[in-house]
């Protein structure tokens, strides 16, 4: 077993590396952002498959929009993957939906300024309509 003081260190330690590790993270994401973001004209192959989406490619297009335009064009030839990912990013699966909408009601629950705190009552069990209610109340639903 380790001791206090031993443990107090491992936790240090611990939480060093764990910001080390998000900062990498961080910019991991931002490198990708930035990539997905770079405009360049496409050529060959890339620019048929993109033209035939209805993107002009005479213009700088970002590389996003080059991605998502092949990937439409593989879900039009019956990729199902490339159709899951298209509405995936549009955020129209339910999955998405739901996480979103969980997102959503999550915010207005921390952002209520006269947020309610729900106690169960002594004896029976709370209603799902009292939950409802409460809800309500606080914003996160539309009575």
């Amino acid at each position: 077993m380790f001791k206090g003081q031993d443990m107090k260190e491992l936790g240090r330690r611990a939480g060093i590396a764990s910001g080390i590790a998000r900062k990498r993270s961080k910019e991991t994401r931002d490198v990708a952002r930035l990539i997905l973001g770079l405009q360049f004209l496409p050529k060959g192959n890339l620019a048929t498959e993109i033209k035939k989406v209805g993107i002009d490619v005479k213009t700088p297009v970002q590389l996003r929009e080059a991605i998502c335009a092949v990937m439409g064009c593989q879900a039009l030839k019956g990729n199902v993957k490339a159709a899951k990912f298209l509405f995936d990013i549009a955020e129209e699966t339910p999955d998405a939906k739901e996480t979103k909408l969980k997102v959503v009601q999550l915010e207005k629950m921390v952002n209520a300024i006269d947020a309610e705190v729900v106690k169960p009552k002594a004896g029976p069990e709370v209603t799902p309509e009292e939950i409802s209610e409460s809800l309500s109340r606080m914003g996160v639903i539309d009575g």
